[in-house]
């Protein structure tokens, strides 16, 4: 019989990321009859939900410096500790031959 785990993660966060590298890969301790299913949602609705805000409005980045210092610490240390990428995965969005083609505007801005 198999088993289904179902989550609901953003890869706005570094740790769902790094959950999912684990899942992927087996490497989580998981029996093999286990079917994990994940369900992608957009965070930033419900921040803004949970801030008084409309739900589609631009979202106010509240992270200051140092908390953000400590989590580009912490994703690097991740990373290496996972075997995992430490740089993004897509395509350059400012080459104009990417399959992006420069138009993805999230890519763009997003660059550390």
């Amino acid at each position: 019989m198999t088993s289904k785990i179902e989550t609901f993660y953003d890869f706005r966060s570094p740790y769902a990321y790094f959950a999912n590298y684990r899942v992927r890969r087996g490497k989580l301790g998981f029996a093999k009859n286990v079917e994990w299913v994940g369900r992608p949602i957009f965070i930033d609705v419900i921040l803004n939900l949970q801030a008084g805000r409309e739900p589609w409005a631009p979202y106010i980045d509240t992270l200051i410096q140092p908390k953000r210092t400590y989590l580009m610490a912490d994703i690097r240390r991740m990373a290496e500790f996972y075997g995992a990428q430490k740089r993004c995965v897509w395509p350059d969005s400012r080459d104009s031959s990417s399959q992006t083609g420069g138009s993805n505007h999230a890519l763009r801005t997003r660059r550390p």
